[in-house]
């Protein structure tokens, strides 16, 4: 899913690669990412993910908590405590 919060092509937008919809009113927004080894979330992705959850709260509107669920071969290395503030689920 890619959303663009205006019809400006130069204005960011959030690209979702998987979204799991749960009746119990949470939303998953996988990440799901290809490398060798553990995928390592640096601070600034991290806050790059919460922009993405921002965006696609307000485009959709939707009262649901977000959840970003990282799909990978190997797994995610440990989160740094600066970049933990927020839900990821690995």
């Amino acid at each position: 899913m890619k959303v663009n919060q205006t019809k400006d092509e130069n204005e960011d937008g959030a690209q979702i690669d998987l979204l799991i919809d749960r009746v119990d009113k949470i939303i998953h927004l996988c990440e799901v990412k290809f490398t060798d080894g553990q995928y390592s979330i640096t601070k600034d992705y991290a806050e790059k993910l919460r922009n993405r959850g921002s965006i696609f709260k307000a485009m959709s509107k939707t009262r649901k908590s977000l959840v970003h669920t990282f799909v990978t071969v190997d797994g995610v290395a440990k989160i740094p405590q600066d970049c933990s503030r927020g839900t990821f689920w690995l």
